[in-house]
């Protein structure tokens, strides 16, 4: 059987509505921020209000495009044909807005094959102040004649009851607002869907409230906006990560169905039925929620006094098996959201090779999990424009802002339809993705004839290949398959030469990877990564090596599979032990070595290169030997006061009064032109420019301290006591 795909030039379609804001304040701005490869073009539309713009993405890869203010839904349990239409020849990630003074927020917009039938709305209540701001709902039709049956948890402002469904039909673009009866109702989980969906129906549902406090009494107000993804992209377990510099955070878990139990951070909580939710306010630690049965996770920025930070933002979260590996997406606009900030979760395996915009996210950021310790999470702050995140194993992300107003999202990617598999074997299982109802497996690049049919594939591997999968509910051409990229891995043959592989701590070593094939784009991943590269590729880096360590180099392919890898282990010899200077008789003598070097003030002395060294000088003597294996020692100072042979103080061209405990006066028989004084274990405490000849020095205690002195070109130094 033969299956038609659609081609590879179609038009990448996504939906756009808008619920009320603050209706008290001034007029809302509407608009759509669209990121993706520059050169990309696309227009956005108001079918059913005959209004379009066309865009070219610029060499920013982001353009923002404000839409008429006609686009926003006003009438509550009407229809209205105010659905929003972007398409573009390329994938683009889409992010709406809905900002007015004080009150805003935003939502990542899914792509039309990411939409779904079946779906629960995420809401709050609104502010009771003065009973102005409701919870809401709105539901946008993708197809002509959708009939849409919705059953509210709460009275409607229209006086429609909680749990009685009723149904409305609408077409393609049209929308329709659903509000509670008083600030006080909660449409939180309503449902919304398509009872019997015909061929290439589906539904963009948004939830919120016109203007939320969070938790209820904490002020200010905001507005509440994000998307729904439908049931069949809810998961059982979920990551929350807290909101950078706020005080704490509240968190939704809805249900599905009946008999849902979920644990937090291993602990478990009351059960829930279909459309019931718990909620749980002033969090400020990570969490790690599971669930027995699918849930939705709604993430809530609270209001400012009870935060500290911010005002209100809705987030509804990703399920930890939807991460996705790769998203382009753009923060939103200077005028009003001024401090971005990205929250990102990664399998641990994947720290140091998440990549922002090209650059390694540093593994210091990074925090495991209490509860789920595979999962390691990290905060950073992204500046105004465009960006790329990217992770081998995948990520789910949050973005937010804020300055009078707040905002966030989770991220998502253009399409849920292309995913990358790295093949290290002859036999590969692949899966459908979830909701596919009669799934049907083709090659793209061949006759396409069917490979197999049910949610399981097994493949024999043959080399890189596109696997093709679609729901055979949906007609080609209505419905975009997803692509399993196959890429082999784990052929390439990998090396590390190292320049001295067996060090004296602490040393610096060079270390060269090689491969046995030399591929575009090759990526070279080191742990630990704090090597230094000295190239541009770093497959040249140089260590800092004070104990034994191993380095291991991963070469990855532009498609981030692992190519090969390859591991040294570089040695260090033991450190020496540090000589010990004593006196025996009119000698000094160091303890055994293989070489010696004797220093008079820091000052090698020529030819005194035993174990045992006459002193002809007062000052501060230090040997420096070699053991066995050719690394160094220095010696503690040994100093030398009284020489019977001379006095070098009255010798030198300068004389040292000792005036007190804490203080020299030093006097020369020419111009003086540096002085310094030092401890006898090398710390400095004076050092000056005296432009004369007699200076004053100051001391912190009474002790040994060695003078040196210079003179024209010479350099003259002695040890003296201070008491």
């Amino acid at each position: 059987m033969a299956v038609c795909i659609h081609g590879a030039a179609q038009t990448h379609r996504a939906w756009v509505g808008f619920m009320q804001n603050a209706v008290a304040l001034t007029p809302t701005v509407l608009r759509v921020d669209i990121a993706g490869a520059p050169g990309t073009t696309g227009q956005v539309s108001l079918p059913q209000q005959g209004w379009a713009e066309a865009f070219v993405l610029p060499a920013e890869g982001f353009v923002n495009i404000q839409v008429p203010a006609t686009a926003l839904c006003v009438e509550a349990d009407t229809v209205e044909g105010k659905g929003i239409l972007v398409e573009s020849g390329h994938p683009v990630t889409i992010t709406a807005s809905n900002t007015m003074n004080f009150s805003g927020d935003a939502t990542m917009i899914l792509d039309e094959t990411q939409l779904g039938t079946d779906h629960r709305a995420m809401a709050y209540r609104g502010s009771p102040s003065g009973n102005l701001f409701r919870s809401e709902l709105l539901v946008l039709a993708t197809m002509d004649s959708t009939q849409v049956e919705i059953t509210p948890s709460c009275p409607t402002s229209t006086g429609r009851p909680a749990g009685e469904p009723f149904n409305v039909t609408l077409q393609a673009g049209q929308t329709y607002l659903v509000l509670g009866a008083s600030a006080g109702d909660d449409l939180t989980g309503t449902r919304v869907r398509i009872p019997s969906p015909t061929p290439c129906q589906r539904l963009a549902v948004f939830g919120g409230t016109q203007c939320g406090e969070v938790p209820l009494d904490c002020s200010a107000c905001d507005h509440l906006y994000e998307q729904m993804p439908p049931l069949t992209d809810w998961g059982t377990r979920y990551l929350i990560t807290p909101f950078h510099e706020a005080d704490g955070y509240t968190y939704r878990v809805l249900a599905a169905e009946d008999s849902t139990v979920y644990h937090v951070n291993g602990i478990p909580r009351p059960e829930l039925m279909a459309g019931g939710f718990h909620e749980t306010s002033n969090v400020s630690e990570p969490l790690c929620i599971t669930s027995n049965k699918p849930v939705a996770i709604g993430q809530y920025k609270q209001s400012f006094s009870c935060a500290g930070w911010g005002d209100p933002s809705l987030l509804v979260l990703r399920a930890d098996d939807r991460r996705i590996q790769r998203s382009t997406f753009s923060t939103l606009g200077p005028t009003v959201h001024t401090a971005h900030r990205m929250d990102v979760v990664v399998d641990t395996s994947d720290i140091g090779s998440l990549l922002l915009d090209g650059v390694p996210v540093p593994v210091t950021a990074f925090t495991p999990f209490i509860a789920c310790d595979e999962r390691a999470w990290t905060t950073f702050e992204v500046a105004f424009g465009r960006h790329t995140l990217e992770a081998p194993s995948g990520f789910s992300g949050t973005l937010y802002g804020t300055t009078i107003q707040a905002y966030g999202y989770s991220l998502t990617t253009p399409l849920r339809r292309d995913s990358i598999v790295c093949v290290n074997g002859d036999t590969i299982i692949l899966q459908a993705p979830p909701g596919m109802v009669q799934p049907i497996w083709s090659i793209a690049s061949g006759s396409g004839d069917t490979l197999g049919t049910g949610p399981v594939l097994v493949h024999t591997v043959e080399g890189d290949a596109d696997i093709l999968v679609q729901d055979g509910t949906f007609p080609a051409g209505c419905t975009t398959p997803y692509i399993y990229r196959l890429r082999t891995a784990g052929w390439m043959t990998v090396s590390i030469a190292v320049d001295q592989p067996d060090l004296c701590p602490p040393s610096t070593a060079v270390l060269v990877a090689g491969t046995s094939m030399v591929m575009e784009g090759m990526q070279f991943h080191w742990q630990p990564p704090t090597v230094v590269a000295l190239s541009e590729l770093a497959d040249s880096v140089q260590v800092i090596l004070s104990a034994p360590d191993s380095y291991t180099i991963e070469i990855r392919s532009t498609d981030g599979c692992l190519l090969g890898s390859s591991t040294v282990s570089l040695g260090t010899h033991p450190a020496p032990v540090v000589p010990i200077i004593s006196e025996v008789g009119d000698a000094l003598t160091s303890t055994s070595a293989v070489t010696y070097t004797w220093q008079l003030d820091g000052e090698p002395i020529p030819g005194a290169n035993g174990m045992n060294h006459q002193p002809t000088s007062n000052g501060s003597y230090t040997v420096i030997i070699t053991d066995a294996n050719g690394c160094e020692a220095t010696s503690a100072p040994y100093p030398v006061l009284a020489l019977s042979t001379r006095d070098p103080v009255a010798a030198a061209p300068f004389r040292v009064h000792y005036v007190s405990e804490s203080e020299l006066y030093i006097s020369g028989e020419a111009r003086l032109e540096q002085v310094e004084v030092w401890t006898l274990v090398g710390q400095k405490i004076f050092s000056r420019i005296p432009h004369g000849n007699t200076v004053d020095v100051p001391l912190p205690a009474a002790g040994p301290y060695l003078v040196r002195v210079r003179i024209g070109a010479q350099n003259f130094s002695t040890v003296v006591m201070a008491y």
